[in-house]
């Protein structure tokens, strides 16, 4: 199973307060990263293996939302041919259900409350790859802020050069929030939109890198809130009945404290059905948006012949609820918004893969499956475990478990999955278990923590979630 390395196992009583586990799992986990401080500079080495790696990547895309997920009304054709093309992960989440905190674990390739920002203890995407010898650019989000993530070329900021497209159009730079409520059409072109801008720098990198080895990230803003698209975008859903989640009475007290808090302060609880409804077509639009960028860069790769080259892969920073348990955003364990979608696509060189893979991993573990394709001796900083194995059938997964973590309103809270259920610890004493059967969509619908049937596994399962967890080093998401 994955577990955080060098960390050792703390006792933990039955139910513990809050301030003994804090306690008790810092110094467990501090303890265990003592030895990892030391990065010495090296000079550029010559990978065993001849390939690009292009990392396309989205933010706040619920995992269900996408044709190769099963959903039969939202077009998603790029992602659906890369889906036919690779494997896709359908039990994938992220360390955290937060922008930030994800983008800083799956760039250094550990859990965020693992990474020293002050006292570096990894090695990131970008200098790695650009210490193995690939020309590295990142164009689009970021959003991993003081972590050490420097690339050969990153593109002018797309937010500066879409206000000044504003300007050069005579149009307002738009004044836009996060409520559900106010979703709306854009009165600007998709020129205006900063994912165009990324797509536009990555297709210049492209062209001037297509005959030496490189790294390319791109990364989307869409589709995270605001809940806003052009109006061409919207038309394709505007008539369309898109399935409301069911929501009962009984998911709605089982949330989380936080939760039951962004419900009332971001007037969740007020929505109309036409509102949500509305708010859900627009979503389902921005989809079909970044999914026409995505097969803008595509398609570049294939017409300079780079495709049998590349290593591609496509992921999202974390999910989003949709209304799923009468809840929207992020910063929540339950699948639309801790599940997201993975999709690893590799030239047949290679070899054969599975086109499905449904055990759970994270998405730290992607690093080190590239270092694994492309012959690479990973950094020892690493938590991930490859996915090769998986992806080549060599291994079942079934020691395998995904772990996340956040900090919601400052409240620290742990989750673990197994292939048959979902553990859930909050600093505030609150705990939830789930057996994840049944349609996904609903598998949480049911709590399962005091039925006194699962109290072992409860048990257990907390057990192997705070064993060597070190919760002082979350990101306080705060209210984003």
């Amino acid at each position: 199973m994955n577990r955080t390395p060098g960390a050792t196992r703390a006792k933990t009583p039955v139910r513990p307060t809050r301030r003994d586990v804090l306690k008790t799992m810092a110094t467990a986990s501090l303890t265990g990263l003592a030895g990892l401080t030391s990065l010495p500079g090296q000079a550029r080495v010559k990978s065993a293996g001849d390939y690009n790696i292009l990392w396309l990547m989205a933010d706040e895309h619920n995992p269900f939302v996408a044709g190769f997920a099963g959903d039969r009304i939202v077009q998603t054709p790029a992602l659906d041919g890369l889906a036919a093309r690779g494997t896709v992960f359908g039990c994938a989440y992220t360390p955290d259900p937060i922008c930030e905190s994800a983008r800083r674990a799956f760039c250094a390739g550990r859990m965020s409350s693992n990474i020293r920002l002050d006292e570096p203890n990894y090695e990131a995407l970008g200098p790695y790859f650009s210490r193995m010898g690939l020309r590295t650019g990142w164009f689009g989000k970021q959003h991993w802020d003081e972590l050490k993530n420097a690339f050969d070329e990153v593109g002018e900021d797309c937010d500066r050069v879409v206000r000044q497209r504003f300007i050069d159009a005579g149009l307002p730079y738009p004044e836009q929030t996060r409520l559900v409520r106010e979703a709306s059409t854009a009165y600007w072109g998709t020129d205006l939109n900063e994912d165009t801008v990324a797509t536009e720098q990555a297709l210049a990198f492209l062209d001037a890198n297509a005959g030496q080895r490189f790294f390319l990230g791109v990364s989307y803003v869409k589709p995270h809130f605001p809940y806003c698209i052009q109006p061409e975008y919207f038309a394709r859903y505007a008539d369309v009945s898109i399935p409301r989640p069911r929501v009962t009475q009984a998911m709605l007290d089982d949330l989380s404290t936080a939760m039951k808090g962004d419900r009332t302060l971001y007037e969740i609880d007020k929505l109309t059905r036409a509102e949500a409804d509305r708010a859900r077509r627009m979503y389902y639009g921005m989809v079909s948006y970044m999914d026409d960028q995505v097969a803008r860069v595509l398609a570049r790769l294939d017409a300079l012949g780079l495709r049998e080259r590349t290593i591609v892969l496509y992921m999202s920073d974390h999910g989003e609820m949709l209304g799923q348990h009468g809840i929207w955003y992020k910063n929540t364990f339950l699948e639309g918004s801790a599940r997201v979608p993975v999709i690893v696509s590799l030239p047949s060189a290679l070899g054969a893969q599975l086109r499905a893979v449904d055990v759970p991993v994270n998405t730290i573990d992607l690093f080190p499956t590239l270092c694994e394709l492309c012959g690479l001796p990973p950094p020892a900083t690493l938590e991930g475990r490859s996915l090769v194995p998986l992806m080549n059938g060599q291994d079942a997964g079934l020691d395998r478990v995904a772990f996340s973590e956040n900090n919601r309103r400052d409240i620290p809270a742990r989750m673990i999955r197994t292939r048959r259920f979902k553990y859930c610890w909050y600093g505030d004493g609150m705990e939830q278990l789930y057996e994840m059967r049944g349609p996904e969509r609903n598998a949480e619908a049911n709590d399962l923590v005091a039925d006194p049937a699962y109290a072992s596994i409860v048990t257990n399962l907390r057990r192997r979630a705070l064993a060597g967890w070190n919760p002082a080093g979350l990101w306080d998401g705060g209210g984003g």
